[in-house]
């Protein structure tokens, strides 16, 4: 079992591209050890709703994953809570 303070592969990428971040993969690899980093934005996007961006850099292929600037995550809504209105 793995302690409560490490972190998974998509919450490391979430922190990042929350803090603005700009994350590219040889960035993922040399910060997390991350290999797939593009299979996690697609999470991000698809089951998440994320908005993130891609850049890609010099028609290399390499994309740049960011956020768009001022962009939070929706707050989670707990169980058996109604919305006012």
């Amino acid at each position: 079992m793995k302690p409560d303070t490490q972190q998974t592969q998509i919450e490391k990428i979430k922190t990042d591209l929350l803090q603005g971040v700009r994350l590219d993969s040889v960035l993922a690899f040399e910060v997390h050890f991350i290999t797939r980093l593009a299979p996690i934005i697609e999470r991000l996007r698809k089951r998440e709703g994320w908005p993130v961006i891609t850049e890609r850099l010099h028609k290399n292929g390499l994309g740049v994953y960011y956020l768009p600037d001022d962009w939070r995550p929706p707050e989670p809504q707990t169980a058996g809570t109604k919305k006012a209105g």
